[in-house]
């Protein structure tokens, strides 16, 4: 039987910020802290904590500012304010050190909080890392960058909005059905993107962030995951040559987080990395 679900909302400076969580139970020195990709929210997560909890791991997925049931108003944000604010979030739901996976944009937020405070996370977990450099970043932000849609009588705006979230899928997953699990996983985006009002937070926190510069620094023990088909699978040797202490982990294929089918291999792959990385001294 899996753990239930439970949710909640953590006071920070920026307001109240929702989190939902398993494995509340569980001792405090096993606490997984889960990112979400953007867009999206922590209900990526879902499956996977369940998974987490079930192995004894206390594990919480909040929504970033500006995505889920989180506020906006992060627009303008780097990923230094995400960083903070997650140490903030942290802070009230593991007060000791945790876990801290990150993936895809929100990978640039945990490797930045890592360097921000190096004694909270114990392990580091980087799921795809954007390390482009600021021309190529800048190019793709611009050729990609969504608009809100506007309202029409009929509704055509939605369905217009629809098809560029199947296009988004596809980016994600070349391999994308819009099946049971395809249609659950895109109309979670178009409740996120609905609920905080397209609001497109991280746009400029990615531009203008030097993951690279970043990667140089962290002295955390972290494991780089990414996957065949992951759009950012060109960028992993890039990133385990910035972290020559780094472990690897190369998912078959398409990636897990797609697929709440494949919980247990994503969450084992975490909790082995997590008890046997060595620690810092």
């Amino acid at each position: 039987m899996s753990a239930p679900l439970r949710f909640g909302y953590v006071d920070t400076a920026h307001g109240q910020m929702h989190y939902r969580a398993a494995g509340l139970g569980e001792p405090l020195t096993r606490s997984v802290l889960l990112l979400h990709w953007t867009p999206g929210s922590g209900a990526q997560y879902d499956a996977f904590l369940h998974e987490l909890a079930r192995r004894g791991f206390r594990a919480f997925a909040p929504d970033l500012a500006g995505y889920g049931a989180s506020p906006g108003g992060a627009r303008d944000w780097l990923i230094a304010d995400f960083a903070k604010n997650v140490l903030e979030i942290a802070q009230v739901l593991t007060p000791v050190p945790f876990a801290l996976l990150g993936g895809h944009v929100a990978a640039e937020v945990a490797a930045q909080a890592a360097l921000l405070a190096p004694e909270r996370i114990s392990h580091l977990i980087l799921d795809g890392s954007p390390t482009w450099d600021r021309e190529f970043r800048h190019k793709l932000l611009a050729d990609i960058r969504p608009t809100a849609p506007k309202p029409v009588a009929d509704g055509s705006h939605l369905v217009q909005w629809w098809q560029h979230i199947l296009w988004e899928m596809k980016l994600w997953q070349p391999d994308f059905k819009l099946d049971d699990i395809g249609s659950a996983q895109a109309m979670r985006v178009l409740l996120n993107d609905l609920q905080s009002r397209f609001d497109f937070s991280g746009l400029r926190a990615l531009a203008e962030f030097e993951m690279a510069d970043c990667l140089r620094q962290v002295s955390v023990p972290t494991l780089a995951l990414t996957a065949d088909t992951d759009p950012l699978r060109d960028q992993h040797e890039k990133v385990l040559s910035l972290l020559p202490a780094a472990q690897s982990h190369v998912f078959a294929g398409a990636h897990p987080i797609h697929d709440p089918r494949r919980a247990a291999e994503y969450a084992g792959v975490l909790v082995d990395f997590i008890e046997t990385a060595g620690h810092r001294s």
